[in-house]
């Protein structure tokens, strides 16, 4: 009868440590589920996030493309102011070459700084869109730090849940006693 009773808490244990070790393995199974699918998200987002930074970025380019010939232009009508100096120096005091000389070169001072007043007007108009497009930037890279951040700390019911399934683990291999008398219990209430 011994031997009777010894060979069914031996079994009822080793039912019991298969069924815990699937419930376990189950339960891990969920929870690299869930982790795979916050995983797939937050990529999501970030993709979604680098899009926005790409867009910027373009719109960075395409404002320093717009910008680039205005510069090209004035340095090219600082070179003619430069290669104008010595041609007033070879008029020899003649009035009628001198004013000559002074009508051309007031004139392409006139287009310098009508060519600078539109550059400047140009670069007001599109400093307020460039700004803001940074702004969001830096909004997103906010928002992403911000979703890495809460994704990769640990949270107290994490801690919690593996401190309880632990015990759980440590009792039943101290107790098993316990599990036998869980099973017995079991089994009798289930009969009619």
């Amino acid at each position: 009868m011994r031997n009777d009773l010894s060979g069914q808490v031996e079994g009822a244990r080793k039912d019991l440590l298969a069924r815990t070790e699937r419930e376990v393995a189950n339960l891990g199974a969920g929870i690299l589920g869930e982790m795979a699918e916050i995983r797939t998200a937050a990529d999501l987002r970030f993709g979604e996030s680098l899009v926005r930074v790409d867009t910027a970025l373009g719109k960075v380019e395409e404002l320093r493309a717009d910008v680039r010939p205005m510069v090209l232009h004035a340095a090219g009508l600082a070179a003619q102011v430069d290669n104008a100096a010595p041609l007033f120096l070879d008029c020899e005091y003649n009035p009628d070459c001198l004013f000559n000389r002074y009508v051309g070169a007031s004139k392409g001072i006139e287009r310098a700084a009508f060519n600078f007043g539109q550059m400047s007007t140009d670069i007001r108009n599109a400093v307020p869109g460039a700004i803001t497009t940074w702004q969001r930037i830096g909004t997103n890279v906010d928002g992403i730090t911000a979703n890495i951040n809460r994704l990769t700390k640990p949270r107290w019911y994490d801690r919690l849940l593996g401190y309880g399934l632990n015990g759980v683990v440590i009792y039943r291999n101290l107790n098993p006693t316990t599990n036998l008398t869980l099973k017995g219990v079991r089994i009798v209430s289930s009969r009619p």
